[in-house]
């Protein structure tokens, strides 16, 4: 409210941030396999300074562990997390492969719970408002616990789909990366398929080492 209503002096520029016209946000990825190496930390305060510096800021919660959501005061969160929006791309692509299969006579390959809920997700569903103005959360749900093996699966049945890009298709897609001004991910401990996904995605990669 303060830098709005001194945005509107002679010297409006320097109560606004800088904000490059039709730029997309970037999406900076946190990651480190040793555990306690400060990732949540780092990222809680990187997006909460962006935050009080003026920018939109969206955290995406990659870590099962899901302490960010208690950080910063998130009560509600969905179950599956950000793994929706890697689910979702599962799906589309099952579903692409599925109608190729009738085409040519052959029986569809099946659809699991988890993909035939995420195909009408959209990010949005997922992202909840924290305690700090500017910043919003994606939470770490519960099913982020078998992240690694869901992929897994999913890939062992979809040899062609490749989840490495389904979070960076999902920012443009639903339209986040023009919505926020900066986008963090933290990730959990080691490089299984979850964290593998996020990292892939990234435009900036930040590992933090432990002194």
């Amino acid at each position: 409210t303060l830098r709005r209503h001194f945005s509107q002096s002679a010297r409006k520029t320097r109560y606004q941030p800088q904000r490059p016209p039709d730029a997309k946000a970037p999406l900076i990825t946190l990651a480190q396999p040793q555990g306690r190496a400060g990732r949540s930390t780092a990222a809680l305060h990187l997006a909460t300074a962006a935050a009080l510096a003026g920018y939109r800021v969206l955290l995406i919660d990659a870590d099962p562990a899901g302490d960010l959501a208690q950080a910063l005061q998130v009560s509600e969160a969905t179950e599956i997390g950000v793994l929706g929006l890697i689910a979702r791309a599962a799906a589309r692509h099952l579903r692409q492969a599925n109608e190729a299969r009738l085409d040519r006579g052959e029986a569809p390959l099946a659809m699991d719970g988890v993909l035939s809920a995420a195909l009408g997700l959209h990010a949005q569903d997922l992202i909840r408002p924290t305690l700090w103005p500017g910043l919003d959360l994606l939470p770490a749900g519960a099913g982020l616990m078998q992240a690694d093996l869901q992929i897994g699966r999913w890939r062992m049945a979809q040899a062609r789909w490749q989840p490495w890009r389904a979070l960076a298709d999902a920012l443009d897609s639903d339209g986040l990366r023009s919505r926020y001004d900066l986008i963090l991910c933290d990730t959990g401990r080691g490089l299984g398929p979850l964290a593998l996904a996020m990292l892939a995605s990234a435009d900036v990669l930040l590992a933090p080492l432990p002194l």
